[in-house]
């Protein structure tokens, strides 16, 4: 990476992320279940700052603090290898997998980051903290993205607002949605929050 980057072969400009699963050798039969907390606290913090801000800036009462409420979840654990995660998505086959995060950069299609975690972890998870990572490391400095639809979340939309980093992300199906403008299969999502593009897959 360094030695095409000393090259110009990276532009650090426009980087591409998408994930693929590796399918793990544990058999999918072999597991225990196991009751793990949903980890959503970071994301959640990070929302109830912005709105105490914004409530601040138009002279609003903070609002009152609500009680946390651990959400959990069931998850098969292979015993085989206890590292992987299962996949379980309609149209795909079930399997204990690992899940490969990839980042290119548009220049000459160098890959400037690899991140691999277990299958049940999604896709916008290690996203942000994988393109700060790229930023500090490589001194990139990054205009815009391109992200699979798995990506289309709030957090990734607001994470790249506050970077100040433009998103074309892919959207799996047009639903109507007061503020989506169409303008042939790329729209604007906007909201007093952040803004990025969207194409629709056929």
């Amino acid at each position: 990476m360094l030695l095409a980057m000393n090259h110009k072969m990276v532009g650090g400009r426009v980087l591409f992320t998408d994930s693929t699963h590796l399918k793990a050798n544990a058999n999918k039969h072999k597991f225990t279940k196991q009751e793990v907390e949903v980890d959503t606290r970071e994301y959640f913090d990070d929302l109830n700052k912005a709105i105490e801000e914004d409530r601040i800036k138009h002279g609003k009462k903070p609002l009152k603090e609500k009680e946390d409420v651990k959400e959990t979840k069931e998850i098969r654990v292979s015993t085989t290898d206890s590292d992987c995660g299962f996949m379980s998505r309609e149209n795909k086959q079930e399997m204990f997998c690992y899940l490969d995060h990839r980042t290119t950069d548009m220049k000459f299609n160098i890959i400037t980051d690899v991140y691999v975690t277990p299958g049940i972890v999604h896709d916008s998870v290690p996203y942000l903290s994988r393109l700060d990572r790229q930023v500090q490391r490589f001194g990139f400095k990054v205009e815009a993205v391109t992200l699979d639809s798995g990506y289309l979340t709030n957090p990734i939309g607001k994470g790249l607002s506050d970077r100040k980093i433009f998103g074309v992300i892919a959207h799996r199906r047009l639903h109507p949605t007061t503020g989506l403008f169409k303008n042939g299969n790329l729209h604007m999502i906007k909201n007093e929050t952040y803004t990025f593009a969207s194409i629709t897959k056929s």
